[in-house]
């Protein structure tokens, strides 16, 4: 707010210059502030085919510093993106009382509000901060860093509205209402909910360090763009964790790990009297290595489907001290069973096998699953079913619903399973079914490898 005339200019670097509208600079809490006269019908506004971040449909904060003169039955709009034309989504204002309100909206019309209980005196300065957390759908109010009110909503996405950013007032089919009257000073839109330690780092103005990064894994070279998040920071220093550091006030920064490792990366933010440094261990994971879980070969534990197995039988604490064992690839008839079931044809279709595996405090980032299989099977993993083939009916005695012979193994990503996982013993175990009883052959061949950080 500290500009005389003209454009407001966004010290985000994110492009939001305000067009300010009979709006007068006088001196505030962080510099300069905004008067608006309401008989002089002032505001700040930005169209929406100009912003950048500002159709917030999730979480968000809205937070700055008012000074009002005016505290009368008139509604008085301080912030928001609303208007009255079905694209309504959030606005902080006074409802024609001394006390704030806070108003949010998933449909564009109708939403939810929120009002503070403290009321305001004329010519006092208050600082304001308006939150949304879409996660816990959680509505709250803070005046002077202390939380005045709260609620829960039935929503957790906003309406995404293509109304006017406005500070001052609100856009009413073209003409701009609800004017509000007195000082608004270093007002800021977050699109994160602020939590109370930060809250009471913006009213006294501490630095308070933060910064997200896309992407936080990846095969080398790895480029990952870090966000600068920092509150009341003028400079910041980040360390990649590399040996390499920045000093740079960009708000995004680009970095490339061309060597595979993982990296504590770490940013200080000062004010120039105060500093505040966040370290995120672990925070980037380039690279990757391979590692098998169950490899062709291994042994296995085995129950021939002459009956049913204990319905337990796929988890990984099941005891199979009355089970067969032997090394994969278990079947009969292809040249390839290192088990061989010479008594299979003729007597069972289904076979039932598990091997277990341990892991321990491995970052996996990929999960495989492969098999060479004559005729179907049901592939499970810690007791859930990951990946069928050739299977309608997983009874026992069923049969394959279909042929396939042995000889190209086939390859299955299981990554989209990795919540299975567990540290500790896991197990994969594998169902095979036959086409037919007097059936020339049968194969089972499964192997199961990961992708893991580097460094594990």
């Amino acid at each position: 707010m500290d500009e005389t005339d003209g454009l407001r200019y966004d010290t985000s670097r994110n492009g939001n210059h305000l067009t300010a509208h009979n709006v007068v600079a006088i001196p505030g809490q962080a510099g300069q502030a905004a008067d608006l006269e309401e008989n002089k019908y002032a505001y700040l506004s930005i169209d929406n085919t100009l912003q950048s971040g500002l159709t917030l449909t999730g979480s968000l904060s809205l937070a700055g510093w008012l000074q009002a003169e005016t505290l009368d039955t008139d509604y008085r709009s301080i912030i928001g993106k609303y208007n009255a034309t079905s694209e309504a989504s959030y606005r902080l204002y006074l409802p024609g009382r001394d006390t704030l309100k806070f108003f949010l909206s998933d449909d564009g019309t109708s939403g939810a509000t929120l009002e503070a209980t403290t009321p305001l005196t004329p010519g006092e300065w208050y600082h304001v901060v308006a939150v949304f957390d879409a996660a816990t759908q959680n509505m709250a109010l803070y005046l002077d860093g202390n939380l005045e009110a709260e609620r829960t909503v039935s929503f957790s996405q906003l309406h995404p509205s293509a109304a006017l950013f406005m500070l001052g007032a609100y856009d009413n089919q073209g003409v701009f209402v609800h004017n509000f009257d007195g000082l608004l000073d270093d007002w800021r839109v977050y699109d994160r909910a602020l939590n109370p330690t930060a809250i009471e780092a913006l009213v006294n103005n501490y630095p308070v360090a933060a910064f997200s990064s896309d992407p936080d894994q990846g095969l080398t070279p790895l480029t990952v763009t870090f966000s600068n998040k920092s509150l009341n920071a003028i400079t910041s220093t980040w360390h990649f964790g590399d040996g390499t550091f920045m000093g740079t006030d960009q708000g995004q920064v680009t970095k490339v790990y061309p060597i595979s490792g993982i990296y504590t990366v770490s940013l200080t933010a000062g004010n120039g009297l105060l500093s505040d440094t966040l370290t995120v261990h672990q925070a980037i994971v380039a690279g990757r290595q391979a590692i098998d879980f169950v490899e062709v070969g291994d042994e296995w534990s085995y129950f021939k489907g002459t009956t049913a197995p204990s319905a337990t039988w796929t988890l990984p604490h099941f005891d199979t001290s009355n089970w067969l064992s032997g090394p994969s690839g278990l079947g009969y008839g292809d040249g390839d069973d290192a088990t061989e079931l010479t008594d299979m044809k003729g007597n069972y279709v289904t076979l039932f096998a598990r091997r277990v595996f341990t892991l321990s405090n491995e970052i996996i980032t990929d999960l495989e699953l492969e098999i060479d299989y004559d005729d179907g099977f049901v592939a499970y993993l810690n007791g859930t079913a990951v990946v069928t083939s050739n299977v309608n009916d997983p009874a026992f005695g069923a049969t394959a619903s279909g042929l396939h012979e042995a000889g190209s193994p086939v390859i299955y990503d299981l990554s989209d399973k990795l919540y299975l996982l567990q540290a500790g013993p896991n197990v994969l175990a594998v169902q095979g079914h036959n086409e037919g009883l007097y059936s020339s052959d049968f194969s089972l061949l499964p192997a199961l490898w990961a992708d893991i950080a580097p460094g594990n």
